[in-house]
């Protein structure tokens, strides 16, 4: 159980950390790129998430679904 939510954890690190570094570059806070439910979702298997449509799939979607 421990290892599950360690990799969890991981997972959920590494997917902020790209959140950060696109809000960076692109000199956005971070909010503005994914919410919390977004990547929630999109670690749930969901693509129906607002951060893969328009501008935002572009800046920061395509990395994240690269990282799952």
């Amino acid at each position: 159980m421990r290892t599950f939510r360690t990799r969890r954890r991981r997972r959920r690190a590494g997917r902020a950390a790209i959140i950060q570094a696109a809000a960076r570059e692109l000199n956005l806070a971070p909010e503005v790129l994914a919410t919390r439910r977004d990547l929630e979702l999109l670690a749930d298997g969901s693509r129906d998430v607002g951060l893969l449509r328009g501008w935002r799939r572009g800046a920061v979607g395509e990395r994240l679904l690269a990282a799952l």
